[in-house]
């Protein structure tokens, strides 16, 4: 009797088995699997429903301005740019200062204490304080493409005869550092806190398609380090510390010191990204994820809304898109506001927020 029994069990079993490696033989299925067991394995990343705190966010000041301004940035007043002029107001729209630049084809960089104008055909480049007034004025023998601050240095991207090129300015806004690249196009340029190394990132087409790479040098030094990446483009580069740096691409996210790929992430539809102490804020779909620098996430927000930029204050997080601003404190919503206008801009003003729209600015408290 106990050999029947037996006998039955095995032939259940075998039915199961039968069962389930035909399920298995579904690609769908096979799918559902690899999915599930792929959630257990990130069990520990908080996915979070956003809770509601009862804080009001207020326009407190509405600015009429001239339509036409492209550009916002705050030193010590609100700064203004339509593409040729630039033009200081007061918190009650008064003028305080304009400035007009009659230049063939202009470019625009605003720092964090100075603005830069330039002529890229001619390679000048103004420097102006927080009043408008001209501080420094370099020349540059080629076309200059674009201009960054990076911790205490200026980074200049220029355009020579044989090929691209970056000059590294320190404080006294001194050249200590050119490098020049051929047959590839430049991407990204940092330098690190110290000021003594720099990374490049650069992009080329093959046959096999398109190469990303980065390299890291020391400021008058040799090569430190070099990563390349097939089929995938570079679009952010930063420093964490001396040796380590975040890169985003259009498709991962990496953590890199020196010559080794410590982690990284796949993302897609990247929007925004920010360092902030020991956090990376990641923008992307309609989604928004805080990582340490350690590669562990820590939460992942889902929002209904479209959002493409993020300003990050002491204590919590401000996103904004066309339409809407939201506030995040920690991991709940302070506040949610829907403009009827499009928004062009948003910038931090201390405490508060300046809402650039085509023509007008609004203050923002919260």
């Amino acid at each position: 009797m106990k050999t029947k029994k037996r006998g039955i069990k095995f032939i259940i079993f075998l039915i199961l088995v039968f069962i389930f490696i035909w399920f298995l033989s579904n690609g769908e299925n096979q799918e559902k699997i690899i999915s599930a067991i792929k959630n257990i394995k990130i069990k520990d990343i908080k996915i979070k429903d956003i809770k509601i705190k009862d804080i009001s966010f207020n326009i407190s000041k509405s600015i009429p301005i001239e339509e036409g301004t492209i550009d916002i940035g705050n030193y010590k007043g609100i700064v203004l740019w339509n593409g040729e002029k630039l033009t200081k107001i007061n918190n009650d729209g008064e003028i305080i200062k304009e400035k007009a630049f009659n230049f063939d084809e202009i470019g625009i960089y605003m720092g964090e204490k100075s603005i830069y104008i330039f002529e890229k055909p001619t390679g000048e480049i103004y420097i102006l304080d927080d009043n408008l007034d001209t501080i420094d004025k370099i020349q540059m023998e080629n076309r200059v493409e674009n201009i960054v601050e990076s911790f205490h240095n200026i980074i200049i991207h220029t355009k020579e005869e044989l090929g691209e090129s970056i000059k590294i300015l320190n404080k006294d806004r001194k050249i200590i550092e050119k490098i020049i690249t051929e047959n590839r196009n430049i991407l990204n340029y940092a330098t690190n806190p110290p000021g003594n190394q720099y990374i490049v990132s650069t992009i080329s087409l093959e046959s096999s398609g398109i190469k990303s790479e980065v390299q890291g040098f020391k400021i008058g030094g040799d090569e430190l380090f070099y990563h390349e990446f097939k089929d995938e483009i570079i679009l952010y580069t930063k420093y964490i510390d001396e040796n380590k740096f975040v890169l985003m691409t259009d498709s991962n996210l990496y953590c890199i010191s020196q010559d080794e790929i410590l982690w990284n992430r796949p993302y897609e539809s990247l929007k925004d990204i920010y360092l902030y102490k020991d956090n990376i804020y990641i923008l992307y779909s309609n989604s928004l994820e805080i990582v340490s620098i350690n590669g562990d996430v820590k939460y992942t927000f889902s929002f209904s809304e479209e959002y493409k930029k993020m300003l990050i204050y002491d204590g919590h997080l401000v996103l904004y898109g066309d339409e809407y601003i939201i506030g995040i404190e920690e991991q709940d919503e302070i506040f949610k506001y829907r403009s009827e206008d499009n928004i062009i801009k948003a910038i931090k003003d201390n405490k508060k927020i300046l809402i650039l729209y085509e023509d007008k600015i609004e203050l923002g408290t919260f």
